[in-house]
């Protein structure tokens, strides 16, 4: 089964307001459908949750913000989007630790970081422009990050909103996945400065190329008098160990003299 569209949603919606004869505004509605994801139930669940935190209020769009803190998520979007382009590890993980501690679902969270990259990606491309007013469109500029980098970020998190279902902590998938993304630069420098080093040593190879022979030749020679050796112990056996006969023949001389 395919997804609700917004409309289909907002619709049914609708039908539950006027059934139980509740007041609420078209934007408001527009959120609550927006949050759903496409599925009807957690639409009616959404709405639900909104009802009894109004308490007989009329629910609108700004209750709705208030209530799901929909400003501040926006705001800890743009500011891990920050930091995961700088690859700041510290930074990233204080910036989940905040929404944590504010209370803020996590998945609902994850899913509003794919969304902000998704328009990016969006804008990369040249299809749309970011729809003015938006949070990231003054604190974040779009060009900080390549549509590369926006691919592979979304592949991470995506990964991490799938294993939120399971997770003992909902916050770990998303910080393993923040640490993944800001550790790969780390190990790529490691690998260019090994890549460097064994160019280096190849060049010096070059450059002394009698030098290198002869180290190579010792050490060849080194490893057949080893071979030899062992392979006269196998037929042979080890060799005795030589005695001094010096205090033999003293001890002879002193058996003639008596």
């Amino acid at each position: 089964f395919s997804l609700a569209t917004e409309e289909e949603i907002i619709h049914s919606l609708k039908r539950i307001v006027d059934g139980e004869k509740l007041e609420a505004e078209d934007e408001a509605l527009h959120a609550v459908a927006k949050m759903a994801e496409g599925g009807f139930r957690d639409a009616a669940k959404s709405l639900e949750e909104v009802v009894l935190l109004a308490g007989g209020q009329k629910i609108t769009k700004e209750f709705i913000e208030e209530k799901f803190k929909v400003s501040s998520i926006a705001n800890s979007v743009v500011k891990l989007l920050e930091a995961l382009k700088e690859k700041k590890t510290k930074e990233s993980l204080q910036v989940i630790q905040e929404v944590v501690e504010q209370g803020i679902d996590m998945k609902y969270f994850v899913d509003q970081l794919m969304r902000m990259l998704h328009e990016m990606l969006l804008v990369q491309v040249g299809i749309s422009n970011l729809p003015s007013g938006s949070s990231g469109q003054d604190k974040f500029q779009i060009s900080n990050f390549t549509m590369e980098e926006i691919r592979d970020l979304v592949k991470l998190l995506s990964k991490a909103y799938g294993e939120m279902k399971n997770a003992v902590l909902p916050q770990l998938p998303l910080e393993l996945a923040v640490i993944d993304w800001c550790r790969s630069e780390e190990v790529q420098e490691r690998i260019s400065e090994t890549v460097r080093v064994m160019q280096k040593t190849s060049d010096d190879e070059l450059k002394n190329p009698r030098e290198s022979v002869s180290k190579s030749a010792t050490i060849d020679d080194m490893r057949k008098q080893v071979g030899v050796i062992q392979k006269n112990n196998a037929l042979y056996g080890e060799p005795k160990a030589v005695k001094d006969d010096k205090p033999a023949i003293e001890t002879a001389g002193v058996d003639l003299m008596q």
